[in-house]
């Protein structure tokens, strides 16, 4: 019995009476479309691990639906071997079966079969690939599969391409509100994310179709961070950069599931955090691409302050303190992300007429840049991706812990020494006429690649070098042996620590710590780091 068993290595298109017993990991079924009659698809994995695609036509669908299970292990006998020409592929096989009216199958139990359910790829190994085509590699159905293989340089279709249809795992760190756009004269809807991974990598993703109310249906469950396992992705590359995708059928999404992939990823995950690494983040989009090629302009925080007219610009600078005083979240309506107002055990929206909320981040932050320092507002976005943990989560972290509604996480203090490019937005209406104005952050860039580019143009002020010549100059090479123990970078200098300075530089120290003084007397600013 164990010798008519075939791997899919052995099969080849010699006949059509071979006998397989493989584990179905992926069951759909594939709509009619432009030419293509309606089908039932299959994808198993025999005892090596190896995938091939099965093809069910439309005339034999009746006879196969309902018997082929996700994860459970089948018999397969009779079908005929064909070239695998689907252009987008399931597996690395040369071939797919194709089933007709004398295939049969049973499902087997209570057998030993190892489970080889996904087979992922890193961020790493996706990214480094360059055989992905900008347009056609990854084009619909419809598009001319010849001038697909001339546009890949090939003459032959490549059992390569099924890096196009790879299974991915990432952590949602960042994502934006969903939003429906025509595509082939029909409303789709779609939702834009980035996903992350242990070793600090990041992926632009969209969902498209149920998938995106699937992910807003499990954000309100839930105050983990969302995990997520993409099945067969779409794969493509947007101006350089690597995107991936749903398709419509094919793509299985399973969020926060219990599988060891889950496990193992999870745990990567928490080391990462524990080691207090940050993802870069780019939330800039395609209208500011200038930012990416070193070609935008930047202005002064100094001459932001100054602005008379509305305007959003680019400024380069570093975060040093957190304004604690203020709250650093808000409950917002999932849909519109307005602020949503208490009706009575939940929460109305009164622009979407839904009660459907959640938590997000906005937090004030001090920048500097060497001219002045202003106040900076982050939103959800930013800083979910730069903590790697949602609001939500934060918040639960904080009720496990047996903390009052009131108190600030500890945690956002990682935020500060982050040095960006930030996006604000200037209005005239927003200035305040009892303390310094807030700037509202729109976007924000933290790739270290893309500040390199500005390297040459931004003229900071190193203070901590400033500060060491000036102990120098007044206090002698004696007092210089206990320096490194002074936190330079942190405004919050005790009086004690300010006063002991020597007598005569009681103008070097107003001119040091009188502006700060100025700014804080009517907030309370938080600018320990976190060791």
């Amino acid at each position: 019995m164990v010798g008519m068993w075939s791997l899919f290595r052995e099969i080849d298109q010699t006949k059509t009476t071979w006998a397989i017993k493989a584990r179905a990991i992926r069951v759909y079924r594939e709509p009619a479309h432009d030419c293509f009659p309606e089908s039932l698809e299959v994808v198993f994995h025999d005892e090596e691990g190896s995938k091939m695609h099965a093809h069910i036509p439309d005339q034999f669908i009746n006879k196969f639906i309902g018997i082929f299970k996700e994860g459970c292990v089948f018999a397969v006998k009779n079908f005929m071997v064909e070239e695998n020409y689907m252009f987008f592929k399931t597996s690395t096989s040369a071939y797919r079966l194709c089933f007709f009216n004398k295939s049969a199958t049973f499902e087997i139990r209570g057998v030993p079969f190892p489970i080889r359910t996904f087979s992922l790829v890193s961020f790493a190994t996706l990214q480094a690939q360059d055989n992905i085509d900008e347009k056609c590699g990854i084009g619909a159905l419809k598009i001319d599969f010849y001038k697909c293989l001339l546009k890949l340089n090939m003459t032959a279709w490549d059992p390569l391409i099924s890096f196009f249809y790879p299974d991915l795992i990432g952590q949602v760190v960042h994502d934006k509100d969903p939003k429906t756009i025509l595509k082939n004269d029909r409303p789709r809807k779609l939702m834009e994310m980035v996903l992350g991974d242990p070793d600090g990598n990041v992926i632009a993703c969209t969902l498209w179709g149920p998938m995106v109310e699937m992910l807003l249906t499990h954000k309100l469950t839930t105050s983990d961070p969302i995990v997520m396992l993409l099945q067969c992705c779409k794969v493509r590359k947007y101006q350089g950069q690597i995107h991936v995708s749903n398709m419509f059928n094919t793509t299985k999404v399973i969020l926060n599931g219990s599988e060891e992939e889950f496990v193992e990823f999870k745990s990567r995950m928490a080391e990462r955090s524990n080691k207090g690494l940050r993802f870069s983040i780019t939330t800039d989009n395609s209208n500011d691409v200038d930012i990416a090629t070193g070609q935008q302009d930047l202005i002064t925080i100094e001459a932001l302050t100054k602005l008379q007219e509305d305007g959003k610009h680019w400024v380069y600078g570093e975060i040093v303190a957190i304004d604690s005083h203020k709250d650093w979240s808000y409950v917002s309506c999932i849909g519109c992300n307005r602020k949503v107002s208490p009706n009575g055990d939940s929460f109305w929206c009164v622009s979407c007429s839904s009660n459907d909320a959640v938590l997000r981040f906005k937090v004030n932050v001090r920048v500097v840049d060497g001219t002045t320092h202003a106040s900076f507002l982050l939103w959800d976005r930013e800083v979910s991706c730069l903590l790697g943990k949602s609001a939500a989560s934060l918040k639960e972290q904080i009720s496990r812990r047996n903390f009052g509604p009131h108190y600030f996480p500890s945690e956002i203090n990682s935020l500060i020494d982050i040095k960006a490019l930030f996006k604000v937005q200037f209005k005239r209406e927003s200035r305040s006429f009892k303390g310094n104005q807030t700037f509202s952050v729109i976007k924000m860039n933290t790739d270290p690649k893309v500040l390199a580019l500005y390297s040459s143009r931004i003229n900071a002020v190193e203070e901590e070098d400033e500060f060491t010549r000036l102990a120098k100059e007044f206090s002698g090479p004696e007092s210089m042996a206990g320096s490194s123990q002074l936190s330079v970078s942190s405004p919050l200098l005790t009086k004690e620590k300010r006063y002991a300075l020597d007598v005569d530089t009681q103008k070097l120290k107003c001119n040091l710590f009188g502006e700060f003084e100025a700014s804080t007397s009517t907030k309370k600013l938080r600018g320990v780091k976190k060791e």
